[in-house]
């Protein structure tokens, strides 16, 4: 009887799991004014994609408000391209067998790309290469492939994944953005100065997923942050514990791209006092139901629907007419404020003049006072060389008679003339303000977010005040004023240090490099 009951637990456990699933919300973007497109993976505990999900399996609410105005596709019937990046390990521990089962699952993962898909791969080592850029040429795609080769003794995980974040984010094309990495977690190049926390915050405000396949046979425990890195950005991990199971996994992860499913609504009410709304997501299916929620940023200016067509016709013809009345009201206050510009404009003209006069006059008062300074100079070398002829005895005489030069000649030499300038450049290479180059003298420099800094980097990972720069003992140092995201010199985070020519320098996104001359 015993053993009756544990086979139909087991049957009822089995069948139970065959109908569970999960949904994880990737990410909602607005289009036009009230247009919104949210993305949602929904997958069995296998991680295989629930697929033939319409409308009614649905449920959305926007702070509370329900959503009727709703359409459901998947990437796949909406004939929804893909750019890919695909980061892969190439560092030595993948030498002999490791890399030949990789490339034969990129190989077979080439095969079902859709020709509106395109991909690039990145390699990583000791540094990230670009092996392939996008594109949807298969053949190029299998012939780059097979010339990866083994090199370097370490991973330079972290840096690969940003570059290939950096790579989607350069593409402006309409395409969704995913990136894949293949790893076994470790990231060993420490002279690169990215970390897991910059390459979350960059694919979270690019609206980025990370897919990561785990593959190790030595410490899994590296696993856990490519754990981290998908979970973090709304992708998913598929650890693959066998060579056999990684080509597996890689078709399962293509899927699971497929079959994201497209929610696109039109919103009618929000809360307009707040920029940033609660979705809610409800998924039924076979009777079980699962719910996630999100933030979804619209506008403020969204325009808000009505439910009753004849108020929203009331609403428009009123709004017209106050429209009418505002635009008669602008232009009679622009036609009295070209007046007033005008006028301020003229006394602007004058106050200028005025100053070109002012300091005209400066520089002639300077020249006639350096004119004057060197007349003195003059005066004085005379005074020096006649008391010095006067007291010359006649010993002296002899003995310039004696000599070649007949004449003598005093040099005053300015005492400060041989006083050195020592400057810093400060050159953006990496961020918004990416080309930009600020010049920091002997005063020194605050450096950061707020307008009153000496340099203002628009950078929101940037703390308000970051770091000052000031010159000590003919040094320029640099000191971290407790900045959020720290700061980076030469890839090691620093307190307070002495700069040098040629350090490079991280301060959040914001890289660059350091130019000091004399």
């Amino acid at each position: 009887m015993k053993i009756l009951k544990t086979f139909l637990l087991l049957i009822f456990i089995t069948f139970s799991n065959a109908n569970d699933f999960k949904i994880r919300i990737i990410k909602s973007i607005h289009s036009g004014k009230s247009n919104i497109a949210t993305s949602i993976q929904v997958y069995d505990n296998n991680y295989e994609p629930i697929i033939g999900l319409a409308n009614s399996n649905f449920e959305l609410k926007l702070d509370g408000y329900p959503i009727d105005s709703l359409t459901v596709n998947t990437y796949e019937e909406k004939d929804k391209g893909i750019n890919i990046v695909l980061c892969i390990d190439i560092s030595g521990t993948m030498k002999g067998e490791p890399i030949k089962i990789v490339k034969n699952a990129i190989n077979s993962f080439v095969e079902e790309l859709r020709e509106i898909d395109k991909l690039s791969i990145f390699g990583f080592a000791d540094d990230a290469e670009l092996i392939v850029d996008f594109t949807n040429d298969k053949d190029l795609l299998r012939k780059e492939i097979d010339k990866i080769k083994v090199k370097g003794t370490q991973s330079a995980l972290y840096y690969s994944v940003y570059k290939g974040l950096q790579k989607l984010v350069s593409q402006k094309d309409d395409y969704s953005k995913i990136l894949m990495v293949m790893s076994d977690g470790k990231n060993e190049s420490l002279s690169q100065s990215y970390n897991e926390d910059d390459i979350i915050a960059l694919a979270q405000n690019e609206k980025i997923p990370i897919f990561s396949i785990g593959y190790s046979k030595i410490d899994k425990s590296y696993l856990r942050s490519l754990e981290r890195l998908s979970d973090k950005t709304h992708g998913n991990y598929y650890e693959s514990p066998t060579n056999k199971e990684l080509e597996s996994q890689f078709q399962k992860l293509y899927r699971q791209l497929l079959n994201i499913y497209v929610l696109e609504y039109k919103v009618k009410k929000v809360n307009e006092s707040v920029i940033d709304h609660n979705l809610f997501i409800t998924v039924k299916k076979d009777d079980i139901q699962k719910s996630s929620f999100s933030a979804v940023t619209i506008p403020i200016d969204l325009p808000m629907g009505d439910e009753d067509n004849n108020y929203y016709l009331i609403f428009s013809i009123a709004g017209a007419g106050l429209v009418s009345i505002c635009l008669i009201m602008i232009l009679l206050i622009i036609k009295n404020s070209k007046k007033k510009k005008q006028k301020e404009l003229e006394q602007r003209e004058r106050k200028i003049l005025n100053e070109i006069e002012e300091e005209k006059s400066k520089r002639e008062e300077l020249e006639r006072k350096i004119d004057s300074i060197s007349s003195s100079k003059e005066e004085i070398v005379s005074e020096v060389l006649e008391s010095e002829s006067g007291k010359n005895t006649s010993k002296d005489q002899e003995q310039i008679t004696n000599t070649s030069d007949p004449e003598r000649t005093i040099i005053l030499r300015d005492a400060g003339s041989n006083t050195k300038t020592i400057s810093l450049k400060l050159q953006i290479l990496v961020g918004k303000d990416k080309g930009k180059v600020f010049n920091v003298y002997g005063k020194g420099a605050y450096i950061g977010r707020s307008l009153d800094n000496d340099i203002v980097i628009n950078e929101q990972t940037i703390s308000k005040k970051h770091a000052q720069i000031y010159l000590k003992d003919g040094v320029f140092r640099i000191v971290d004023l407790d900045s959020t995201s720290g700061v980076y010199i030469n890839g090691n985070k620093i307190n307070e240090i002495n700069l040098s020519d040629e350090d490079v320098f991280k301060f959040g996104l914001c890289e660059g490099r350091i130019k000091i001359s004399i």
